[in-house]
């Protein structure tokens, strides 16, 4: 796997200098995310940047652990998280997944695709911001014992600010059909500043699906009808998922706003 230089190296003059540490490096991310929102939810908003930051920073530490996060600032940001569940007897496997310093099972291996994610059940003040995430993915390719005969979901956000100034969202490149040469993946700089994620909370089994997500998943898959008992769409027969190569990632990260 190829390696991302996100740090550099400096070298200062002078008899009591001492050495600097070497540069961070993280995996390259081989898969990307392709966002939405509802009807006037602004996807470059600081807010939704913020749940947009959380969700992937902790897809990623799903893998890698918070402690190799590839996200600057994430592993800071879930710092009360991480020591909840450490302390907890029976620590929520939807949360745990996202927070822990070591991934939770070192066989998960992050894989090529594109995960559509779209923000629905969002509020946001200076202070606080809250959404709840859905979302599927699409492989380039047909994988043993592939399974979307079902979809349903719903990651809950929460982030708490620990002042009273928000901070700006970064730089933003609105054309999802225009690459920017800025662009980073993971983002090089801390997205997260001064907030704090409160909650990042998957569904554990069928009866926790957020039912905020259907309207976007049915519009997704509008062959797919509602199970009788659960906030899930299944498939009709002979349903065939799709599959095609992996989409640039939008919005993409760019810079922060101060620099651009």
């Amino acid at each position: 796997m190829a390696l991302i230089v996100i740090g550099l190296a400096l070298t200062a003059c002078g008899k009591s200098s001492t050495p600097s540490p070497p540069p961070k490096t993280v995996p390259d991310i081989p898969d990307t995310s392709v966002w939405s929102a509802d009807e006037g939810i602004d996807l470059f908003s600081r807010g939704a940047e913020l749940i947009r930051a959380t969700l992937e920073a902790g897809g990623n530490a799903t893998y890698t652990g918070v402690d190799n996060a590839a996200y600057p600032g994430y592993a800071r940001a879930v710092a009360d998280l991480t020591k909840q569940v450490e302390n907890a007897r029976q620590p929520i496997l939807g949360v745990r997944q996202y927070v822990s310093r070591q991934p939770v099972n070192p066989d998960w291996k992050e894989r090529p695709m594109t995960t559509y994610l779209h923000i629905t059940g969002y509020t946001a003040t200076d202070t606080k911001v809250s959404a709840i995430v859905c979302g599927y993915s699409v492989l380039p390719e047909q994988l043993p014992q592939e399974d979307d005969r079902f979809q349903g979901g719903g990651i809950r956000i929460e982030l708490d600010n620990t002042t009273s100034q928000p901070g700006l969202p970064g730089i933003a490149n609105r054309d999802p059909g225009h690459h920017d040469p800025r662009a980073q993946l993971p983002p090089r700089w801390d997205v997260f500043g001064t907030w704090k994620v409160t909650t990042i909370k998957a569904p554990v089994g069928n009866d926790q699906y957020a039912a905020e997500c259907l309207p976007w998943l049915q519009e997704q898959f509008p062959t797919f009808t509602k199970d009788p008992n659960y906030n899930v769409l299944n498939a009709p027969p002979g349903y065939v998922a799709p599959h095609h190569p992996v989409t640039p990632q939008f919005p993409e990260w760019i810079g922060p706003s101060d620099r651009g």
